[in-house]
């Protein structure tokens, strides 16, 4: 006798597991706060400079990272414990988020600032992708890994309306208030905290050395 599950019945499953709760989130508030800081960045950038190849190359070097590091981070993924290196990823993005928050405040912000922001911004990008998306495999097993996939896919198209429009609200209806930068959103705590509650650990890949 042959057991068919519906893919609504699979996605159900799926979420009845912590760990997979968690790392969908965390993916869902990455997802939504990199479209928002995008449009943050791009907005003060032409601000401050009435250029566009200068917002065009700050969205360059938030992407050049993926571009020349992704295989190397990838396959560096398959050395390190991975619960670790997520939480780092999230605690270097809030670090980072919570400088340029401080720099805005002070009235101190440069275009150089964001340029290193966002290249670091790039870098943990590049990082989250293989790390959690690992995780995620390990987490629900080869047989529900199309499904939990497809969700987090879904999530990822889900913010790039999600996290432009949020801060659209925000430049709208806080443009004047420099306490309401994106980089301060509560939403960074949100991901450093479900990244640090994920219980799944894996050992890393010991390297094989040739005798």
């Amino acid at each position: 006798m042959t057991l068919t599950v519906s893919p609504t019945a699979s996605r159900g499953w799926l979420f009845g597991e912590p760990d997979f709760r968690r790392l969908w989130l965390v993916g869902l508030v990455v997802f939504s706060v990199r479209w928002l800081e995008m449009l943050a960045v791009a907005v003060f950038a032409y601000q401050r400079t009435s250029s566009p190849l200068i917002v065009a190359l700050l969205t360059m070097l938030r992407m050049l990272p993926m571009a020349l590091f992704g295989a190397l981070i990838g396959a560096a993924a398959e050395r390190v414990e991975r619960r670790t290196a997520l939480v780092v990823v999230m605690l270097s993005m809030l670090l980072c988020a919570i400088a340029l928050a401080l720099l805005a405040w002070f009235d101190a912000l440069k275009i150089w600032h964001l340029a290193l922001a966002s290249f670091i911004s790039g870098l943990t990008w590049t990082t989250d992708n293989p790390v959690r998306r690992t995780m995620i495999g390990e987490v629900v097993g080869p047989e529900r890994m199309s499904a939990a996939m497809s969700i987090d896919v879904g999530a990822n198209n889900a913010s790039r309306m999600l996290g432009p429009m949020v801060g659209g609200i925000l430049l709208a209806s806080a443009a004047r208030s420099r306490s309401a930068s994106p980089a301060t959103s509560p939403r960074r705590w949100l991901r450093c905290a479900c990244a640090i509650a994920i219980r799944h650990r894996h050992p890393p890949r010991p390297v094989c050395s040739s005798e």
